[in-house]
Protein backbone atom coordinates (compact mmCIF):
# COMPACT_ATOMS: atom_id res chain seq x y z
CA UNK A 1 0.00 0.00 0.00
CA UNK A 2 2.74 2.31 0.67
CA UNK A 3 4.13 2.34 -2.89
CA UNK A 4 0.32 1.60 -4.67
CA UNK A 5 -2.05 3.29 -2.27
CA UNK A 6 -5.96 2.76 -2.75
CA UNK A 7 -7.46 5.55 -0.45
CA UNK A 8 -6.50 9.05 -1.68
CA UNK A 9 -7.22 12.59 -0.21
CA UNK A 10 -9.20 14.57 -2.04
CA UNK A 11 -10.09 18.43 -1.30
CA UNK A 12 -13.72 18.54 -2.72
CA UNK A 13 -14.73 21.72 -4.26
CA UNK A 14 -18.43 22.61 -4.30
CA UNK A 15 -18.47 24.04 -7.73
CA UNK A 16 -22.27 25.66 -7.61
CA UNK A 17 -22.24 28.50 -5.05
CA UNK A 18 -19.89 31.65 -5.78
CA UNK A 19 -17.16 32.20 -5.85
CA UNK A 20 -16.49 28.18 -6.95
CA UNK A 21 -18.69 28.30 -9.75
CA UNK A 22 -15.84 30.16 -11.55
CA UNK A 23 -13.71 27.69 -13.15
CA UNK A 24 -10.40 30.41 -13.16
CA UNK A 25 -11.64 30.72 -8.96
CA UNK A 26 -11.44 27.01 -8.60
CA UNK A 27 -7.88 26.27 -10.53
CA UNK A 28 -6.73 29.47 -7.89
CA UNK A 29 -7.83 27.66 -5.06
CA UNK A 30 -6.01 24.18 -6.40
CA UNK A 31 -2.79 26.49 -6.37
CA UNK A 32 -2.87 27.48 -2.79
CA UNK A 33 -3.14 24.04 -1.34
CA UNK A 34 0.39 22.83 0.15
CA UNK A 35 1.78 20.17 -1.60
CA UNK A 36 4.58 19.29 -0.22
CA UNK A 37 4.54 20.22 3.59
CA UNK A 38 1.53 18.46 3.50
CA UNK A 39 3.25 15.17 2.11
CA UNK A 40 6.38 16.08 4.08
CA UNK A 41 5.87 17.38 7.06
CA UNK A 42 1.62 16.59 7.62
CA UNK A 43 1.95 13.27 6.27
CA UNK A 44 5.38 12.82 7.25
CA UNK A 45 6.17 11.09 4.38
CA UNK A 46 4.88 7.97 5.34
CA UNK A 47 4.55 6.95 2.04
CA UNK A 48 2.45 8.92 0.59
CA UNK A 49 2.72 9.56 -3.17
CA UNK A 50 1.55 12.96 -5.07
CA UNK A 51 -1.35 11.99 -7.69
CA UNK A 52 -1.43 13.02 -11.10
CA UNK A 53 -5.12 12.49 -11.72
CA UNK A 54 -8.11 11.18 -9.95
CA UNK A 55 -6.59 8.07 -9.65
CA UNK A 56 -4.12 6.48 -7.57
CA UNK A 57 -0.89 4.16 -8.61
CA UNK A 58 -2.88 1.09 -7.97
CA UNK A 59 -6.11 1.66 -9.81
CA UNK A 60 -6.06 0.77 -13.88
CA UNK A 61 -6.05 3.82 -16.03
CA UNK A 62 -3.79 5.88 -13.73
CA UNK A 63 -1.61 8.42 -15.58
CA UNK A 64 1.32 9.24 -14.24
CA UNK A 65 1.81 11.74 -17.73
CA UNK A 66 -1.23 14.09 -16.23
CA UNK A 67 0.19 17.38 -15.18
CA UNK A 68 -0.51 18.44 -11.31
CA UNK A 69 -0.82 21.76 -9.93
CA UNK A 70 1.44 23.12 -7.48
CA UNK A 71 1.20 25.69 -4.48
CA UNK A 72 2.02 28.71 -6.35
CA UNK A 73 0.85 32.05 -5.62
CA UNK A 74 1.61 33.98 -8.03
CA UNK A 75 -0.34 31.92 -10.27
CA UNK A 76 -3.41 31.83 -7.66
CA UNK A 77 -3.32 35.59 -7.75
CA UNK A 78 -3.45 36.37 -11.49
CA UNK A 79 -6.08 33.51 -12.06
CA UNK A 80 -8.44 35.11 -9.26
CA UNK A 81 -7.83 38.61 -11.28
CA UNK A 82 -9.00 36.73 -14.75
CA UNK A 83 -12.19 35.30 -12.51
CA UNK A 84 -15.11 37.23 -12.23
CA UNK A 85 -14.12 37.18 -8.39
CA UNK A 86 -11.20 39.44 -9.13
CA UNK A 87 -12.37 41.66 -6.46
CA UNK A 88 -11.19 39.68 -3.30
CA UNK A 89 -13.25 42.44 -0.92
CA UNK A 90 -16.41 41.29 -2.24
CA UNK A 91 -15.85 37.26 -1.70
CA UNK A 92 -17.85 36.01 1.40
CA UNK A 93 -15.97 33.77 3.85
CA UNK A 94 -15.11 30.33 2.52
CA UNK A 95 -15.62 27.52 4.82
CA UNK A 96 -13.38 24.85 4.76
CA UNK A 97 -15.12 21.47 6.75
CA UNK A 98 -13.48 18.43 8.07
CA UNK A 99 -14.13 15.85 10.06
CA UNK A 100 -12.81 16.49 13.62
CA UNK A 101 -11.07 13.79 14.35
CA UNK A 102 -8.81 13.46 11.43
CA UNK A 103 -5.73 16.03 12.55
CA UNK A 104 -4.21 15.94 9.45
CA UNK A 105 -7.20 16.96 7.98
CA UNK A 106 -7.57 20.27 9.89
CA UNK A 107 -3.81 21.14 9.21
CA UNK A 108 -4.43 20.68 5.36
CA UNK A 109 -7.30 23.43 5.94
CA UNK A 110 -5.03 25.49 7.67
CA UNK A 111 -2.19 25.56 4.96
CA UNK A 112 -5.12 26.33 2.73
CA UNK A 113 -6.54 28.95 5.03
CA UNK A 114 -2.46 31.14 5.77
CA UNK A 115 -2.30 30.92 1.85
CA UNK A 116 -5.53 32.12 1.11
CA UNK A 117 -5.14 34.71 3.83
CA UNK A 118 -1.98 35.97 1.60
CA UNK A 119 -4.42 36.59 -1.40
CA UNK A 120 -7.02 38.84 0.71
CA UNK A 121 -9.28 35.61 0.98
CA UNK A 122 -11.23 34.99 4.52
CA UNK A 123 -10.96 30.83 5.29
CA UNK A 124 -12.85 29.41 7.81
CA UNK A 125 -11.71 26.33 9.05
CA UNK A 126 -14.28 23.69 10.66
CA UNK A 127 -13.87 20.94 12.60
CA UNK A 128 -17.29 18.73 12.43
CA UNK A 129 -18.38 15.27 13.71
CA UNK A 130 -19.19 12.81 10.80
CA UNK A 131 -23.39 13.24 11.48
CA UNK A 132 -22.78 17.07 10.73
CA UNK A 133 -20.19 16.93 8.15
CA UNK A 134 -22.15 13.93 6.40
CA UNK A 135 -25.84 16.10 6.77
CA UNK A 136 -23.98 19.70 6.09
CA UNK A 137 -22.49 18.17 2.22
CA UNK A 138 -25.81 15.96 1.66
CA UNK A 139 -27.32 19.22 -0.08
CA UNK A 140 -25.26 20.93 -3.05
CA UNK A 141 -26.33 24.34 -2.27
CA UNK A 142 -25.93 24.68 1.52
CA UNK A 143 -22.59 22.15 1.23
CA UNK A 144 -19.75 23.85 2.30
CA UNK A 145 -16.79 25.38 -0.23
CA UNK A 146 -14.36 22.84 0.57
CA UNK A 147 -14.30 19.45 2.16
CA UNK A 148 -11.40 16.96 3.14
CA UNK A 149 -12.23 14.12 2.05
CA UNK A 150 -10.43 10.05 2.08
CA UNK A 151 -12.06 7.49 -0.17
CA UNK A 152 -11.49 4.13 0.39
CA UNK A 153 -10.84 1.79 -3.71
CA UNK A 154 -12.13 -1.08 -1.77
CA UNK A 155 -11.06 -2.97 -4.40
CA UNK A 156 -8.95 -2.55 -7.45
CA UNK A 157 -11.31 -1.22 -10.30
CA UNK A 158 -11.10 2.39 -10.88
CA UNK A 159 -15.07 2.38 -10.62
CA UNK A 160 -14.70 1.09 -7.13
CA UNK A 161 -13.58 4.65 -6.56
CA UNK A 162 -14.60 7.21 -9.49
CA UNK A 163 -18.29 6.04 -9.02
CA UNK A 164 -18.57 6.78 -5.20
CA UNK A 165 -16.26 10.21 -5.77
CA UNK A 166 -17.98 11.96 -9.05
CA UNK A 167 -21.48 10.24 -9.87
CA UNK A 168 -24.46 12.47 -8.92
CA UNK A 169 -26.70 10.65 -7.17
CA UNK A 170 -30.35 12.27 -6.62
CA UNK A 171 -30.36 13.44 -3.23
CA UNK A 172 -33.55 11.07 -2.41
CA UNK A 173 -30.93 7.91 -2.64
CA UNK A 174 -28.27 9.61 -0.35
CA UNK A 175 -28.13 7.36 2.90
CA UNK A 176 -25.45 6.26 4.79
CA UNK A 177 -23.55 3.97 3.05
CA UNK A 178 -23.33 6.21 0.05
CA UNK A 179 -20.77 8.84 -0.70
CA UNK A 180 -22.18 11.89 1.29
CA UNK A 181 -19.44 14.38 -0.45
CA UNK A 182 -20.90 14.59 -4.12
CA UNK A 183 -21.98 18.06 -5.25
CA UNK A 184 -24.15 17.06 -8.11
CA UNK A 185 -22.48 16.13 -11.37
CA UNK A 186 -20.15 19.62 -11.47
CA UNK A 187 -17.58 18.62 -9.45
CA UNK A 188 -15.92 16.69 -11.79
CA UNK A 189 -15.21 20.04 -14.28
CA UNK A 190 -12.11 21.83 -13.97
Amino acid sequence: YQHKPINPHFIFMNTTNPPFDDKNFRKAMAHIFPYSDFLENIRGSIGDKRMTGPLTRAFWGHNEQLTRYEEDMAKAKALIEDSKYSDVSDIREIKFNYINTIEWEKLAGLGMQANAKQLGLDMKVQSLPWSQYSDGVSDKTTAPDLVAVTHAGYFLDPDALLYNAWHSFPKESITWARNPTHFGGNNAQS
